[in-house]
């Protein structure tokens, strides 16, 4: 749903900043991170996070 709303965002991006400036660019800072999360989930090492193998033995 974040990766769909992209067009919404870059829409509204003039509409937001002549609402309120630092609201407008705490918000697309916020959009950002949360694309940047959903980015790092796809990664080749997300996958062994994930998993429920562990990495290190018991000592």
């Amino acid at each position: 749903m974040v990766i769909i709303g992209i067009p919404s965002i870059i829409i509204d991006l003039d509409e937001r900043f002549r609402l309120n400036a630092i609201a407008a660019i705490l918000f697309h800072v916020g959009y950002l991170l949360l694309v940047v999360a959903v980015v790092m989930l796809f990664r080749s090492d997300a996958r062994a996070w994930f998993s429920r193998a562990r990495v290190a033995p018991d000592t």
